[in-house]
């Protein structure tokens, strides 16, 4: 005589493995949202270190700033983003942020000093960055 299972068998375990993703999907989706902010996070504080050595540097002889909004940081030459030369460009994708109107920041040439600036990426999370163009 063979063994088989049954209906019942294989209906009990599909119900099993329903219950297992129905409780371990929500959970997975939020890491990877958590995960997404967390190297939006890193993108934009890496963005405000190239663009503050750059001008610390003295790179082209001029000023580098950041430009964050919601999808990227983007660190260009000079402190005037509408007439930048985009050729010098550097963009780092943001996920899952929500910014209200785009933040831009500049660090002087040679000394790297900016204004005391916030950058609020989440609502977990703000960024700040001192006069010296230190980013804590």
């Amino acid at each position: 005589m063979k063994k088989a299972f049954s209906l019942l068998e294989i209906m009990l375990t599909i119900a099993v493995i329903g219950i297992l993703l129905g409780f371990s999907l929500p959970l997975s989706i939020q890491s990877i949202e958590k995960n997404e902010q967390r190297n939006s996070e890193i993108n934009t504080i890496l963005a405000l270190r190239v663009a503050r050595e750059k001008a610390v540097f003295g790179l082209e002889d001029s000023d580098w700033s950041v430009r964050v909004d919601s999808s990227s940081a983007t660190v260009f030459l000079g402190s005037d983003y509408g007439a930048r030369d985009t050729n010098f460009d550097q963009v780092y994708s943001l996920k899952n942020v929500s910014i209200g109107s785009p933040v831009i920041v500049t660090f002087a040439r040679v000394s790297g000093f900016s204004s005391d600036t916030n950058i609020n990426l989440t609502i977990d999370k703000i960024i700040n960055i001192n006069q010296y163009g230190l980013i804590i």
